[in-house]
């Protein structure tokens, strides 16, 4: 069984960013840190988690990230939300569905599920941070609506590998799906 984590995360937060403030965010290390806060390495991994590391300029997958943005219930501090944006262009391979105009839910839109690239950013981050989605997949968004019919027409399905731009990882306790534009 797992002990209680036996200090006080203000004061020790306060601790690391006088750490930070004193010689930068680049140049603290983790014993820096951890000397400051008086606690173990250990404590440290039990009262964070890994994904609250990532940072505005970190590459993932061979992509910058350039947002960041991670918010967690009060109650539990369990992660309720995390948005991270990437600048740059990736191959994607998986399968396409082209919703009909009618669906309820995604009509006229692409969605692409996508395969189990472990250097994509979104498999990376899951598989890394131990984050449980059904399904990996992403939503296409165009620039031009004519550049939807390379997909055939509404009510299409099939394989795709195909270039995208400006991926966003959206993960929520909901089914949120990631974006990307399509170069």
């Amino acid at each position: 069984m797992g002990r209680y984590i036996e200090f006080d995360k203000e004061a020790v937060l306060h601790r690391a960013m006088l750490v930070f403030w004193k010689k930068g965010y680049e140049a603290a290390s983790i014993p820096d840190l951890l000397e400051a806060m008086d606690i173990s390495r250990s404590s440290l991994s039990a009262s964070t988690s890994k994904v609250e590391l990532i940072k505005v300029g970190d590459i993932i997958g061979d992509l910058p990230v350039t947002t960041y943005q991670i918010s967690h219930y009060p109650e539990n501090n369990e992660i309720m939300s995390l948005y991270i944006g990437f600048n740059g262009k990736l191959k994607l391979s998986g399968k396409f569905i082209y919703y009909s105009i009618d669906d309820e839910v995604y009509g006229n839109e692409i969605m692409v599920t996508y395969e189990q690239d472990k250097d994509f950013p979104g498999n990376y981050i899951m598989d890394s941070y131990h984050l449980v989605r059904p399904e990996r997949k992403l939503m296409l968004v165009f620039n031009k609506e004519s550049d939807k019919m390379q997909f055939g027409q509404p009510g299409t399905d099939g394989e795709v590998e195909l270039l995208i731009q400006n991926y966003m990882f959206q993960y929520t306790q909901s089914d949120v799906i990631d974006t990307a534009e399509f170069d």
